[in-house]
C-alpha cells in the first residue's frame, strides 16, 4: 500500500487519495493516471514503484510494469521489497518482453558487473540476431570471467569455425578436454574441423579416438564415414596406381559399402544425422545391390586388406 506524505506535501497526497477513491469506485485501470502523478512526484519511493509495477502486472500492462522495475534498479540495483527484489521482477518480464530482451539485458549488465551470466545471455541474443562479431566479443568476455565453461567454449569453436578460422576452432575444442578429456562431441568436433580442412589423416585419428570410448557414438560414426571416403580413396590410389578407372572405381565402391554399412548404419541413431546418413548410403547401394564386397576396410589400421587379390 501507497504510504501517506508527511504534511507539507500535499500534491502527491492527493493524488494518492485520488487513486484510491477511483479504486473503490471504477478499479485500478480509471486509478492509474493517479498512481501514476504520484510517482512523479516521488520518485525516491521505492516501495511503491514496486506495487504500482505489479499493479501494472496485473493489468497485462508488461512494458509500463517494466519502466517502473527499470527505474527501481537505476536507483538501488539491490533493492527488494517485501514482496522480493527488482531484479527478479525484470528478469521474469524480459522473456516475456521479447521487443526489449536487448535493452533489458544491457541494463543488467551495467548493473550487476559482477554477474557474467547477462554477458552469455547478450552473447546468445547476438548470435540469434545473426550479428556474429557482437556476439563473439561478448562471449569473450564472458570467457575472460568463466574460463571453465564447456557450452561458452563449445559456442566459441563453433563460431569459428563457420568463419573458417580452424586454427581458432581447434584451440576452442582443445580448452573443453583439458577439462573433459573424454567428452566424445568435442572430439568429433576436431575431426569435423580437420575433415573440412581435408587433413583427412588428422580426421580419422581424432575420429579412432572417439570411437575408442564409444564404439556406437552416432556422431563419432558419421566423421569416421565422412572422412574415410576420401581417404581410403587416396590409399587406393596409392595401392594401384596402374588400375584402370573403371576398375578401380568398381573395387571403391565395394569399399564404400563396406563403411557405409559399418559407419553410417550407426550415424543413423541420431536424429541429427539421419537424413545425411540415409542419402549417403542410398547413393552408394545403387552402384552393387547384389555384388559381394572385395576389400575390407579396417578401421584400426591405415591400411586396406584386399579380399580377394585384386583383378589383374
Amino acid at each position: 500500500m501507497i504510504d501517506r506524505d508527511p504534511p507539507g506535501e500535499e500534491p502527491s497526497y492527493n493524488n494518492f487519495q485520488a487513486g484510491w477513491a477511483t479504486v473503490k469506485l471504477e478499479g485500478y485501470p480509471s486509478a492509474m493516471p493517479y498512481f501514476e502523478k504520484y510517482l512523479e512526484l516521488r520518485p525516491e519511493d521505492l516501495n511503491n514503484f514496486m506495487w504500482i509495477g505489479r499493479i501494472y502486472l496485473s493489468l497485462s500492462n508488461n512494458n509500463r510494469a517494466c519502466d517502473l522495475f527499470l527505474h527501481v534498479m537505476e536507483s538501488d540495483p539491490e533493492f527488494a521489497d517485501g514482496v522480493g527484489p527488482a531484479r527478479t521482477e525484470i528478469l521474469n518480464l524480459r522473456s516475456r518482453l521479447t521487443l526489449r530482451y536487448e535493452e533489458i539485458t544491457l541494463k543488467l549488465i551495467e548493473f550487476f558487473p559482477d554477474t557474467p551470466q547477462y554477458l552469455m545471455d547478450m552473447s546468445r541474443f547476438k548470435f540469434d540476431q545473426a550479428r556474429f562479431d557482437e556476439g563473439l566479443d561478448y562471449l569473450n568476455q564472458y570467457l575472460s570471467v568463466r574460463t571453465d565453461d564447456l557450452f561458452a567454449l563449445s559456442m566459441l569453436g563453433s563460431e569459428h569455425l563457420r568463419r573458417g578460422n580452424w586454427d581458432e576452432a581447434v584451440s576452442a575444442y582443445r580448452r573443453i578436454l583439458e577439462i573433459e578429456p573424454r567428452r566424445i562431441d568435442t572430439i568429433c568436433d576436431i575431426a569435423d574441423v580437420y575433415y573440412q580442412q581435408q587433413r583427412i589423416d588428422d580426421a580419422i585419428r581424432e575420429a579412432k579416438r572417439a570411437l575408442a570410448i564409444d564404439a556406437d557414438h552416432p556422431y563419432a560414426n558419421r566423421v569416421m564415414g565422412d572422412a574415410a571416403v576420401p581417404w581410403a580413396l587416396n590409399k587406393f590410389a596409392e595401392m594401384y596406381p596402374d588400375r584402370e578407372l573403371e576398375k578401380m572405381l568398381y573395387d571403391f565402391r565395394m569399399l564404400m559399402k563396406r563403411i557405409a554399412d559399418e559407419y553410417y548404419e550407426k550415424a543413423k541413431a541420431d536424429p541429427q544425422h539421419r537424413s545425411r546418413a540415409n542419402s549417403q548410403i542410398s547413393y552408394l547401394s545403387q552402384f552393387f545391390p547384389q555384388a559381394n564386397d572385395r576389400f575390407m576396410w579396417d578401421p584400426d589400421k591405415d591400411y586396406i586388406i584386399p579380399f580377394p587379390p585384386p583383378r589383374q
